[in-house]
């Protein structure tokens, strides 16, 4: 019974020393996570005329992102041309 109750109490003591622990600030809450301030929208934000949606058109540009194909070359290093 000794020994049980010492191997837990070891277990404890071990995983309150682990540097893998959320940090937690005074209120309790992770601050591990991404920091939402670092964010930087590519494109103004627009009010659409209506908030109906409208229905999908193959082969049509995207109002949000027109190019996705060269955004994403030029995001990794390359040309757009």
């Amino acid at each position: 019974m000794r020994a049980i109750i010492l191997t837990s109490v070891l277990g404890v003591v071990l995983t309150a020393c682990s540097s893998d622990q959320a940090q937690l600030d005074g209120d309790g809450v992770s601050r591990n996570g991404p920091n939402e301030f670092e964010i930087l929208p590519m494109r103004p934000l627009v009010m659409p005329e209506s908030l109906a949606l409208p229905t999908p058109v193959t082969g049509v540009a995207n109002r949000a992102d027109p190019t996705p194909l060269i955004d994403a070359i030029v995001a990794l290093g390359g040309r757009a041309s």
